[in-house]
C-alpha cells in the first residue's frame, strides 16, 4: 500500500494519512506540501512515486504484510487514539458547527454539552462551538414564540379552551405577560423544563418581540458559554452534575419562591401581637375541616364515593346517605319537603314565599308570619 497525502489537506486531515499508515504497518506513506488538490495541480509530482511503486510491487519487491516490520505490526493492534484528531479547520469545520446547530435546535443543553466536550478534545474552539449553540438557540426560541403567536392564539378561541379561558382572564394574563414576562423568559433559560412553555406563552400572549428577544437573547448569551466552558472544564464529569442540576433545579427554584413568600408574608406579622393573632387564627381554621377549602376537601370525598360505587356496583349508590330525600338530596330537591321531614321540634319556624313576587310583597309575606 502507497499513501499520497497533502500536508495542508483542508478536507481530509494529514492526521487520517498518518493513522492509515500506523493501522496498514506494510505502507509506505509520503507526504507533500500541497492541498487537497495536489492530484489535479501537481499530477507531475505524483507520478515518479506511484510508477516506481507499481514497478516494485509488480517485481515482488513492495513490503507485504507478512515482511512488515515486527513494531509496526503490534503498533496496529493499538486501539485508535483519538487524541490524535487535529482541530477541524475549514470544511469540516462548517460541517460540525452544522451538526452543532442542528443538534442544539433537538435538545439544547446536551448539545452545548456535546460542543464543550468537542472543546475539551480540541475538536473545534470555544468560540466557534459556542457561536453554533447561540445562534441555534435563538433561533429555535423565535419559532417557538411565533408558533404560539400564530398558531396558539386562535385556539383560545375555540373548544375545549374557550370553556375554561374568558376574554377577560386572557386580556389579564396578558397584562400581567407584558409586565413580568420577559423576566419569566430571562429566568427560564437557567430552568430546565420551562423553556418551551415560557417562549410559546410569550407569544401566545403577543409579549412585545423586540422586548422578548432582548431579554432571551441575553439570557442565551450568559448561559450558552457558561455551559459549553463548564463542559469543555469537566468533561464527560457534566453529565453526572448536569443529571442532578436537571432534577432538581426546578424544584428548588419553586421551593425558594415559596420559602421567599411565607418569610415575606408571615415574618412581619411575627411583630406585632394582631400579627401573632392572625397566625394563630389561621393554624386553628386548618385543624377543622369545616374551614377547609372545597378543592382540598372535596376530592377526597369524591374519590372515596366512586370507590364505594365500583365495591357495591350501583353509580347512585350515594343517594342513599339521605333516604327521605328524593336523590339524596343530590339535586332537585325542596328545601320545605326536608324542612316538614324533620318535623317542628327540630326546625325553627319558617315560611315559604314566592320567588316571583316583588320584593315589597316579600318583605310584607314574611312580616305577616311574624
Amino acid at each position: 500500500m502507497l499513501i499520497l497525502h497533502g500536508e495542508h489537506d483542508f478536507l481530509v486531515p494529514v492526521e487520517a494519512a498518518r493513522e492509515h499508515h500506523r493501522v496498514v504497518p506494510q505502507s509506505e506513506l509520503v507526504l507533500y506540501d500541497a492541498s487537497h488538490f495536489m492530484v489535479f495541480r501537481g499530477g507531475e509530482r505524483l507520478a515518479p512515486t506511484l510508477g516506481e511503486f507499481i514497478d516494485r510491487a509488480d517485481a515482488g519487491q513492495a513490503t507485504r504484510r507478512v515482511d512488515a516490520d515486527p513494531g509496526r505490526v503490534a503498533a496496529a493492534d493499538n486501539p485508535f487514539d483519538s487524541a490524535v484528531i487535529p482541530r477541524a479547520t475549514g470544511v469540516t469545520l462548517l460541517v460540525l458547527v452544522a451538526l452543532i446547530a442542528v443538534a442544539t435546535l433537538l435538545t439544547e443543553d446536551f448539545a452545548c454539552i456535546g460542543a464543550g466536550l468537542l472543546v475539551a478534545q480540541g475538536r473545534i474552539g470555544f468560540f466557534a462551538a459556542t457561536l453554533a449553540c447561540f445562534i441555534s438557540i435563538v433561533i429555535g426560541d423565535v419559532l417557538l414564540y411565533w408558533a404560539g403567536h400564530s398558531l396558539g392564539r386562535p385556539w383560545l378561541s375555540r373548544a375545549p379552551l374557550k370553556w375554561v379561558l374568558t376574554p377577560r382572564q386572557v386580556q389579564r394574563s396578558t397584562e400581567w405577560f407584558q409586565r413580568r414576562g420577559p423576566m419569566v423568559v430571562f429566568i427560564s433559560r437557567f430552568i430546565p423544563g420551562t423553556r418551551v412553555a415560557s417562549y410559546f406563552t410569550a407569544g401566545l400572549l403577543r409579549t412585545g418581540f423586540w422586548r422578548f428577544l432582548l431579554y432571551f437573547t441575553l439570557a442565551v448569551a450568559i448561559w450558552t458559554p457558561f455551559l459549553v466552558g463548564i463542559a469543555s472544564f469537566l468533561g464527560t464529569r457534566i453529565f453526572d452534575y448536569f443529571h442532578v442540576f436537571e432534577r432538581w433545579a426546578l424544584p428548588s427554584v419553586v421551593g425558594l419562591l415559596i420559602l421567599a413568600w411565607l418569610v415575606a408574608k408571615i415574618l412581619p406579622l411575627l411583630f406585632s401581637w394582631r400579627g401573632r393573632r392572625r397566625i394563630r387564627g389561621w393554624l386553628c381554621r386548618r385543624r377543622h375541616w369545616e374551614f377547609w377549602s372545597p378543592w382540598v376537601f372535596y376530592p377526597p370525598v369524591v374519590l372515596w364515593t366512586l370507590w364505594l360505587a365500583l365495591k357495591y356496583r350501583s353509580a347512585t349508590l350515594f343517594t342513599a346517605a339521605n333516604p327521605a330525600m328524593p336523590a339524596g338530596g343530590f339535586i332537585g330537591e325542596s328545601k320545605t319537603d326536608i324542612l316538614d321531614g324533620l318535623g317542628p321540634r327540630w326546625v325553627a319556624p319558617y315560611r315559604r314565599v314566592a320567588g316571583s313576587l316583588a320584593s315589597a310583597q316579600q318583605v310584607s309575606e314574611v312580616r305577616r308570619s311574624e
